[in-house]
């Protein structure tokens, strides 16, 4: 999951991030990741720290702001899972 939470003229962006981990955690199957690509964003960073940082099943990769639409993020998602499936 990418995420740049400062992104000017983008209403609610922080509560759409925190809704869509906790929808992560909601899942039924057991066997699951989540890995978060904070794209140069504190915002993103410090959330993860203070409500999701102790979940084992959530990673949180802070890197360099990216140009939009990079396949970086995904690749570096890709090489750091634990799965086999990947969605």
């Amino acid at each position: 999951m990418a995420s740049f939470l400062s992104i000017p003229g983008r209403d609610k962006l922080e509560a759409k991030f925190r809704r869509a981990v906790k929808s992560f955690l909601k899942q039924t199957h057991q066997d699951k990741e989540l890995i978060i690509i904070a794209d140069g964003c504190e915002k993103t960073i410090q959330i993860y720290s203070q409500e999701f940082s102790s979940y084992d099943n959530i990673k949180l990769i802070p890197i360099p702001k990216q140009p939009f639409y990079s396949g970086t993020m995904r690749n570096i998602a890709f090489q750091d899972s634990d799965g086999d499936i990947i969605r």
